[in-house]
């Protein structure tokens, strides 16, 4: 996203906005990076960016779209060195990576193909992934945590359970101690269970 766009974005709203808190977050689908920094496509380093933002006054500023949790961490990182206000983290839950930092020039692992934007399902982020990224965002006293695009329902249960939060949907997260072969639950019949362990260690000889 280019920094002047979000300018012109915070003043409409600051004009029409009622006053209501403004959330100014910016997307990082094409990536600049110079001299290590992730930057704006007007070619500001999103710290600064974020900074004139909210010395602008923005409520809160941020990033959202385009980077996966891997590549918005770094990113995050880099603003924080620069800005220490309220900050927002909207990535895509795609494994984006430093060679591959947006979801849109993702290359599929088996043959190199774009996946973008239609088969990017290969490259989802899993629930751990996800938990992790909560993590990351409590280190870096990140204020407003979200997923953009590609989001799924468990993904945000496990993010909000990754904060701290207990949303209604965690009644439906997985208790893995009733698990029929991995479980620890004295209910479960010890017997069945080590008679599947058998067939699996089996099969993976």
């Amino acid at each position: 996203m280019h920094l002047g766009e979000a300018e012109i974005v915070l003043k409409v709203a600051q004009e029409f906005g009622k006053g209501l808190p403004i959330v100014v977050t910016m997307s990082a689908f094409a990536t600049v990076k110079i001299d290590g920094q992730y930057c704006t496509s007007d070619r500001v380093p999103f710290g600064d960016a974020c900074k004139k933002l909210f010395e602008a006054g923005a409520t809160i500023v941020g990033l959202n779209c385009g980077f996966g949790p891997e590549t918005i961490v770094i990113a995050l990182e880099q603003i924080r060195r620069v800005y220490k206000g309220p900050l927002a983290a909207v990535p895509v839950p795609f494994r984006t990576t430093e060679k591959e930092p947006s979801f849109a020039v993702l290359t599929d692992p088996m043959n190199g193909a774009s996946l973008f934007p239609t088969n990017l399902e290969v490259v989802s982020c899993s629930r751990t992934d996800i938990s992790n990224f909560a993590e990351k965002c409590k280190d870096l006293n990140i204020q407003l945590v979200g997923l953009c695009c590609g989001n799924e329902a468990c993904l945000t249960r496990t993010l909000a359970e990754g904060l701290g939060r207990v949303p209604p949907a965690s009644r439906f997260t997985a208790d893995m101690t009733k698990h029929c072969v991995l479980g620890t639950d004295d209910a479960l019949d010890e017997k069945y269970k080590q008679n599947v362990r058998g067939i699996i260690e089996k099969v993976n000889c």
